[in-house]
C-alpha cells in the first residue's frame, strides 16, 4: 500500500476500513484513501487524499470482503501493526537488498517509477501529497525528455 500511494509508513499502518479519529482511513466506493485523520489539522508533511489504483483496490475490496483486514489495512490479531521496522528489515535481508532500504524505499520507488514513465509531475506531486517543486527537484532527472531540449538545441 505504501508503494502504490507512495505514501509514508505511518499513514499506512494507521489506516482503517472507517473513519475514526486519529485514523487514517479508505472508502472503497469512492476508491479514495484519506490520509490526513479526519480530527487532525494538516502540518507540512501534507497528507492529502489519494487515488487507490484498480490494483489495490481490488486487493483491499478482497482482504476486506475475507477478513483478511478486519478493521485496519496493516493488522496482527485484529489490532493495528505499530511498526513494522524488524519484519521490514527481515524481508530486505531475505531478498539480499541492501542496507540502505528502507520503508520510505517504496514511496520513493513509486514516485520515480512515475515519473520515468513520463506522468506528469503536477499529477505525480498530487498523488504523493508533495508539491512539484519538490518532484523536479529530487526526481525530475528520470523523466524520459529530461534535459532534451537542451541537448538537442542548435
Amino acid at each position: 500500500m505504501a508503494y502504490y500511494t507512495a505514501s509514508r509508513t505511518g499513514d499506512v499502518l494507521n489506516t482503517s476500513f472507517h473513519a475514526a479519529a486519529g485514523r487514517s482511513y479508505i472508502d472503497l466506493d469512492s476508491a479514495l484513501f484519506f490520509r490526513l485523520p479526519p480530527d487532525k489539522t494538516e502540518t507540512d508533511k501534507r497528507q492529502p487524499p489519494v487515488k487507490i489504483g484498480r490494483r489495490l483496490l481490488s486487493h483491499l475490496k478482497r482482504w476486506k470482503e475475507t477478513k483478511q483486514c478486519a478493521s485496519f489495512v496493516v493488522e496482527w490479531e485484529g489490532l493495528p501493526v505499530k511498526s513494522i521496522k524488524n519484519g521490514f528489515s527481515s524481508a530486505v535481508e531475505a531478498a539480499g537488498l541492501g542496507e540502505d532500504v528502507t520503508p520510505y524505499t517504496l514511496s520513493h520507488s513509486r514516485i520515480t517509477h512515475q515519473v520515468k514513465a513520463g506522468i506528469k509531475l503536477w499529477d505525480v506531486a498530487a498523488a504523493a501529497g508533495t508539491s512539484e517543486d519538490m518532484i523536479r527537484k529530487h526526481y525530475g532527472h528520470w523523466a524520459p525528455d529530461h534535459l532534451d531540449d537542451a541537448v538537442n538545441a542548435r
